[in-house]
C-alpha cells in the first residue's frame, strides 16, 4: 500500500496511482542493457520504485524532501 503526504494533491486526483509512469518506463525498456542495479533519484512514495523491482535486481530510491 502506497502511503500519500497529506498535502499530494496530484496524485490524489489519480484513479490509479499506480500506473504512474508506466507509459515513459514502457518506451524506456527495450533500450535497458542490463537489469543489476537502478536508481531512482526523486523518488516520492515508491511507486516507480516498485515497478523498478519487477526487473532490476537491485532498486535504490532516494526523496530529497523530507515529508
Amino acid at each position: 500500500m502506497i502511503k500519500l503526504p497529506k498535502n499530494d494533491v496530484v496524485f490524489k486526483r489519480k484513479k490509479d496511482v499506480m500506473n504512474w509512469g508506466q507509459s515513459e518506463f514502457d518506451m524506456c525498456l527495450p533500450y535497458i542493457k542490463n537489469f543489476r542495479v537502478c536508481l531512482d533519484i526523486g523518488g516520492h512514495v515508491g511507486i516507480t520504485a516498485i515497478r523498478y523491482t519487477k526487473h532490476f535486481r537491485e532498486v535504490h530510491s532516494f526523496e530529497p524532501v523530507h515529508c
